[in-house]
Order: C-alpha cells, then sequence, then structure tokens
C-alpha cells in the first residue's frame, strides 16, 4: 500500500560495506524513488531489534526503517538470503512510496508486475549466481576458485547472457519499454563484470545487452550509488580484508560488537532542501 501524497517519510538505512551488491542495489532503489541522504553517521553500536538480528546475519547486509516497517537481511528463522532480503526491501520500497519518482518500478498493471517478477525471479536464480562467483574473484583475486571453476561460472553466465541479449533485441528493458525494478536488481554484480578487464567481453560481444548496459549504467540513481562506494573507499571506511572474508565473502560470520555500521537518513528530494 503507498502512502498518502502528504506524507514526508523519513528513512533510514543501516550497511556496512558499500561495496556490497546488497547495499547498492537498496541505495539505488531509494535513489530512483527520489530520495536524498541528508545525514549520516557511523555507529558501533545499534537499536536492540538491530543488533539481535545482526546476530545471526550472515552478511552485513542493509537494514531498512521508515517508521512503519524495519526490513532485514537473513535471520535463523528466515529462509531468504540477504540478496533475496535486500531485494525484499526494493518491493516494499517500490510499492509504498509507489507516487514517488520512478512510479513505475513495478509496472503499470499486474500484467507488468508479473513480467518484472519474472525477471526478478531470474536474477536472483540464474543471474546472480555464476554473476556473484566472479564478482568474487574480482575483490578477492586470491580466493580458492580454480581457473576451471571461473571458466565453469563465466560459460553459466554467459548462457544467461545469451537469453538477456534475445530478450534485449524486443524491448528497451528486461520487462519492457521502461525501466523497472527488474532492470535495477541487476545492477550491482553487472556493475563489476561489465567494467572488469577480465568478464567485460560478456556483455560488449553481445550487441542488445551492451547498448542496454550503457543506457542503464548512467541512470542518475545508480551514478550516486557507484559515488557512493567510491566515497567509502575514498575514506578509507572499509576494513582490511581478513583471509576468512576472502574465502567467504557471502558467508562472513560477525558479531555486532565487531560491527561499525553507517547509519544514513534520507528525505525526499523536495523535503530536502527547505
Amino acid at each position: 500500500m503507498s502512502l498518502p501524497n502528504n506524507v514526508s517519510p523519513i528513512v533510514k538505512v543501516y550497511y556496512g560495506k558499500p561495496i556490497l551488491p546488497e547495499v547498492s542495489r537498496v541505495l539505488a532503489c531509494l535513489y530512483e524513488k527520489e530520495f536524498k541522504q541528508v545525514a549520516f553517521e557511523y555507529v558501533d553500536s545499534t537499536p536492540i531489534d538491530l543488533i539481535r538480528l545482526q546476530a545471526s546475519t550472515s552478511v552485513p547486509a542493509p537494514f531498512f526503517e521508515d517508521g512503519s516497517k524495519f526490513l532485514f537481511g537473513k535471520t535463523s528463522e528466515s529462509k531468504f538470503n540477504t540478496g533475496s532480503e535486500s531485494r525484499a526491501i526494493c518491493r516494499y520500497v517500490s510499492e509504498t512510496y509507489a507516487n514517488r519518482g520512478n512510479r513505475y518500478l513495478l509496472g503499470h498493471d499486474l500484467l507488468d508486475r508479473v513480467s518484472i517478477e519474472q525477471w526478478l525471479k531470474s536474477e536472483e536464480q540464474s543471474f546472480d549466481p555464476p554473476s556473484r562467483a566472479l564478482v568474487l574473484q574480482l575483490a578477492f583475486p586470491l580466493s580458492t576458485k580454480s581457473s576451471n571453476d571461473l571458466r565453469e561460472e563465466s560459460e553459466r553466465l554467459a548462457k544467461v547472457l545469451d537469453v538477456y541479449n534475445h530478450r534485449l533485441g524486443e524491448s528497451q528493458y528486461l520487462a519492457g519499454d521502461e525501466f523497472t525494478l527488474a532492470d535495477l536488481t541487476h545492477l550491482p554484480n553487472s556493475q563489476y563484470i561489465a567494467t572488469s578487464y577480465e568478464w567485460g567481453h560478456l556483455f560488449d560481444e553481445r550487441e542488445n545487452l551492451k547498448r542496454w548496459w550503457e543506457e542503464v549504467s548512467i541512470r542518475p540513481s545508480w551514478s550516486q550509488a557507484v559515488e557512493e562506494i567510491e566515497r567509502s573507499k575514498e575514506e578509507g571506511y572499509q576494513e582490511e580484508t581478513t583471509e576468512e572474508e576472502e574465502t567467504n565473502y557471502y558467508e562472513i560470520t560477525r558479531t555486532p560488537s565487531k560491527m561499525l555500521l553507517k547509519a544514513s537518513t534520507f528525505l525526499p528530494i523536495e523535503e530536502s532542501v527547505q
């Protein structure tokens, strides 16, 4: 259910590493809905519910709060992984703030929504596993995957991208001729793959896919998310990577006492400039 037009939401997002796809996915969605980050602080203590949840979270995924909902990553009671939950946050933002920014992230009607959900499922189940493996290698070149493993993952991804390339020969974007959540959820991993020396050819060799990437990668919402990633690097915010993290990038186990979270406050753009 969307909020009334006269309600000015205050959104808070708690997250660890902006380089994580789970984080940049949520940030891009907020920017697409025309929210602006107006304040932030680094915290090593969080609300009790957040601490309780963080203790059973396998990755420092984003936590989302807007006064009415508190959404988070994987918990011991949840069958979903952190990536799934970041997508759930994006769905929630798109539905709740339907009248803000890009109003069609979930389409114009039920038929559009069905198509978008199909592509979201494809992204999570077909695109994400092989692309995530390659992103891991780019992030941690000393990971334990062999060259044969990486070649297999690259070949798996290539087959998925062949399907995407065909689809993008029929429409401007994945779910039709408008940018939707189906496209947005693909952006984090695509950023690392398409801009890499090792696997950029997977996009460059597919004409329709390359055209799509050139269009979506310069959207203001994604550009802001990328700026956040680069800014965090310049600030030296990222922790030094341990050997355990290199081999368990998506299975990092942390305790709340070791977590340094960035707590960012977002407001609608028109409210933030008053």
